[in-house]
């Protein structure tokens, strides 16, 4: 299982700072980058065996490219729509935990109720707003492009002669997106770390 650091981190050296969500969508975007372009240079790297040959050679120098793109889309699931207060804030709160009489979380939690029995986000200390749809839309668009373009690092380089990877992937960028975005805006979507 790849081990990944926490989106959720407090800034380093900023004393009770609460990451946003912007924050912690670029800094989930930033390790998959890293994670995606170490896979590329190691591939180019290192002679691995595709053909049942020569243990640990390879015949071609072509980048390595993340073909676990549903464990890619189950993290920023996580990162879009988590409770950060319940998990972030645990490990910092514990040394500071307040007590909260029942009736006055019973009125916050009505607070927080809309007319439909749904829970909306509210102002409050600790709470970080879910993702808002221009957020998971321009994830979901981030993604999908950064799968293709590390597959088109991957294909034959004769294939690829005057055309860019939009170009050659365009409707199937375009499909995935959607697949992506309604992914990552259902809450029924469920990942696991």
């Amino acid at each position: 299982m790849r081990e990944r650091a926490p989106y959720f981190t407090p800034l380093a050296g900023v004393p009770g700072h609460q990451p946003t969500r912007e924050e912690m969508i670029d800094n989930a975007k930033k390790q998959i980058d890293t994670y995606c372009d170490a896979l590329l240079k190691e591939g180019k790297d290192q002679n691995i065996s595709t053909d049942g040959g020569n243990e640990g050679m390879r015949s071609d120098e072509r980048p390595l490219a993340d073909t676990h793109d549903i464990c890619m889309l189950a993290f920023l699931h996580e990162v879009l729509l988590s409770d950060v207060s319940q998990m972030a804030t645990k490990s910092m709160k514990k040394a500071e935990a307040k007590f909260e009489p029942l009736y006055l979380a019973i009125v916050r939690a009505e607070h927080e109720m809309n007319g439909y029995g749904e829970h909306t986000e509210v102002d409050r200390p600790g709470v970080v707003p879910k993702a808002t749809p221009a957020q998971i839309s321009d994830t979901a668009r981030w993604l999908s492009n950064r799968i293709f373009q590390d597959a088109w690092k991957v294909k034959d380089p004769e294939s690829k002669k005057g055309i860019t990877f939009q170009e050659f992937y365009g409707d199937l960028i375009y499909a995935q997106t959607i697949h992506f975005r309604t992914l990552l805006s259902s809450e029924r979507f469920f990942s696991t770390k």
